[in-house]
């Protein structure tokens, strides 16, 4: 059975209910350590600290792995790190 957008789940009685939001997949996120706005990947592509003057790239290569891109060059994304991008700090 195929759980659609709108959905609401019940596990265990009327008590604790859930609402499918976004049925699509996971996407690479960032936000400010101290809880800033969440940034998401649009197409495989996320710029930190903003799109208009991005210090780092985060993108999906051809392979589907994430790569971090920055002045030290181009490695693999690790998940959960912590990196430094423009007056704060991203994860």
């Amino acid at each position: 059975m195929r759980i659609e957008e709108g959905a609401e789940l019940r596990f265990g009685g009327d008590a604790e209910r859930w609402v499918l939001v976004d049925g699509g997949p996971p996407v690479a996120a960032a936000c400010a350590d101290e809880g800033g706005e969440i940034h998401r990947a649009v197409n495989g592509f996320l710029p930190l600290p903003a799109p208009t003057n991005p210090e780092l790239t985060l993108f999906e290569d051809n392979e589907g792995h994430w790569m971090l891109e920055g002045e030290s060059g181009t490695r693999a994304a690790v998940d959960q790190e912590r990196v430094e991008a423009g007056a704060f700090g991203s994860t």
